[in-house]
């Protein structure tokens, strides 16, 4: 990556930086079984890149964290990198898109359509920035979708295959409004799956003199939560953590 500061300053007064992300992947079979050519000799697997930029600031305040790159969106690009095949001709919505970086990558790996969605004008505008700047504004849209109000993007959810979000675990009162839209959309009739990344952010709690990270602890008990409201709706929630063993394509 590298990073540049163009000098522009938002309405809040924060400086704007522009990042070039390098996403250096490996291309070869599903099987990873070795090919040999015509001759005989071993076909080299290659590596393949790509490029995108997007500009962002590099500190907040914390009604503002949607314009900063956070650790758990670059988890998520490269998780989207190792399982491009999965994203590919899909429809995907992304909650909490912030600068709106892991939908321009699905975008890019062949989405059929992307739906970047967050609140606050400075973010809306900022994504949408990226997502011209980037030529994917024939495939991404970004809209607006504030999680204790989502009856206006219900519709748009229906017919979606992915729902993706990254690092939006880190209050308990937004955790809870999180899972509430994603149990409104994923209990709509076309089938969907969720992927969330996050960053356990561990704090020493003077409580119980402990290390620990309890919006995550909360986030685990929502979920069960989250199971037992599907039960009594008719929804059959399937949650598993995946393992992070896939190609890390980005430096973070």
């Amino acid at each position: 990556t590298s990073t540049s500061t163009d000098g522009r300053f938002d309405r809040c007064g924060y400086s704007h930086s522009v990042t070039r992300f390098h996403f250096n992947y490996t291309t070869e079979d599903e099987d990873g079984c070795l090919e040999e050519d015509d001759d005989g000799d071993l076909v080299v697997c290659r590596k393949e890149s790509l490029e995108i930029s997007v500009e962002h600031t590099l500190g907040t305040a914390i009604e503002h964290v949607g314009l900063q790159v956070w650790p758990g969106c670059l988890l998520l690009c490269d998780y989207i990198i190792a399982n491009r095949e999965l994203f590919s001709g899909k429809r995907v919505l992304e909650l909490g898109g912030g600068i709106g970086l892991a939908s321009i990558l699905a975008a890019k790996v062949g989405a059929r359509c992307v739906r970047c969605t967050d609140v606050g004008d400075e973010i809306l505008e900022l994504c949408r920035r990226n997502v011209k700047n980037n030529s994917c504004d024939a495939y991404a849209e970004v809209s607006e979708l504030d999680w204790f109000c989502p009856d206006n993007m219900i519709e748009t959810a229906e017919n979606m295959d992915y729902i993706i979000a990254s690092d939006v675990i880190y209050d308990n009162e937004l955790t809870d409004a999180f899972l509430n839209v994603v149990h409104i959309f994923m209990r709509r009739p076309s089938p969907k799956k969720l992927i969330l990344t996050l960053e356990q952010r561990i704090n020493f709690l003077t409580d119980g003199l402990r290390c620990a990270c309890p919006a995550y602890e909360y986030f685990l008990e929502a979920i069960e939560e989250l199971k037992e409201r599907g039960r009594k709706a008719g929804v059959c929630y399937t949650v598993k953590q995946l393992e992070a063993s896939f190609e890390q394509c980005t430096e973070y």
